[in-house]
């Protein structure tokens, strides 16, 4: 394994280790972003989803896709913007 994906697979578990520890039980890569993806769905977006009445569902979802995948990103204020059509 190459350092550098060690030093980012070390970092991923340890992130892992103090949010979610029990996805470290999990066997298989597989297993492991189906737990995550699981708990994404029922747990952020339907909670959120039920309980601030959001009407639009779809844009919601992008909306928590883009932040998510911005978070650290310079661009996250652009990119925001920019799907929301804010001027």
């Amino acid at each position: 394994m190459l350092e550098n994906e060690k030093k980012r697979q070390d970092c991923q578990n340890s992130s892992l280790k103090s949010c979610f520890p029990h996805v470290l039980t999990l066997e298989t890569e597989k297993k492991k972003l189906d737990d995550l993806s699981n708990l994404f769905e029922s747990v952020y977006l339907l909670d959120i989803l039920e309980r601030h009445r959001v009407k639009n569902k779809s844009e919601f979802e992008d909306l928590v896709r883009i932040v998510a995948s911005s978070i650290g990103a310079s661009s996250l204020v652009y990119a925001f913007t920019t799907s929301m059509k804010v001027k």
